[in-house]
């Protein structure tokens, strides 16, 4: 017997929440230099 909480079905019917500010861990893998350059221009816009 299927496993009908698996289906494609109910996959879509989920909502998914996506933090945008760290879509792909980026800040985790950033040097200091990089995260100070990056919090510069943030600052700036």
């Amino acid at each position: 017997m299927p496993d009908s909480t698996n289906s494609p079905e109910v996959a879509r019917a989920k909502p998914f929440a996506l933090d945008w500010s760290h879509t792909f861990g980026l800040n985790d893998r950033r040097t200091e230099e990089e995260r100070m350059v990056h919090d510069t221009v943030q600052i700036a816009l």
